[in-house]
C-alpha cells in the first residue's frame, strides 16, 4: 500500500532523470497547509499535495474521505489558486490506483463524491499522466 513517502519516491522514479521537470518535497513546521511538494517544467510551476486512502468505500454509493485533507490544507489551496497559482492533489488508492486533480476538483476532493464521482473529476490517472499533465504534453 502506499504511503505519502511511497507516493513520492514513486513520482521521483517516474520522473528519473527527465531534466525538464523539477520537484521539490516540502516540510515545513512555519505555517499548517502548505502542500507535500512543488513543481516546475516548461515554464510552469505549481504545488501538489499528496494523499493516501487504504481503499475504496466498500459501496460505490458511499461517501470517499481522505482524513488527513485537512480544512487549513483546503483553505491554503483555495487561497494561492485564487491568485492564478497551479494547484493539485495526487491521491493514490490502495497499492494500484493513482488519481490527479488539479484547479477546483482538487480543493472540492471528498466534499460528497462517491467513488464513481470521484474518478469522474479526476483530471488523469497514473503517474505517468500526473507528469505529462504537468509537461503540458
Amino acid at each position: 500500500m502506499y504511503t505519502e513517502s511511497k507516493l513520492w519516491k514513486a513520482l521521483l522514479r517516474q520522473h528519473g532523470t527527465d531534466k525538464s521537470i523539477f520537484l521539490q518535497r516540502i516540510e515545513t513546521s512555519t505555517t499548517t497547509g502548505v502542500p507535500d511538494l512543488w513543481w516546475c517544467a516548461e515554464g510552469q510551476s505549481g504545488w501538489l499535495e499528496l494523499k493516501v486512502i487504504d481503499h475504496w468505500p466498500l459501496l460505490a454509493s458511499q461517501q470517499v474521505k481522505i482524513p488527513s485533507y485537512t480544512w487549513r490544507q483546503r483553505q491554503w489551496l483555495a487561497r494561492v489558486y485564487s491568485l492564478n497559482v497551479r494547484i493539485g492533489i495526487v491521491l493514490a488508492v490502495g497499492d494500484t490506483e493513482v488519481l490527479w486533480f488539479d484547479g477546483l476538483s482538487a480543493i472540492q476532493l471528498g466534499c460528497h463524491w462517491n467513488r464513481t464521482s470521484t474518478c469522474l473529476r479526476a483530471t488523469a490517472h497514473g503517474i505517468g499522466a500526473l507528469l505529462r499533465y504537468v509537461k503540458g504534453v
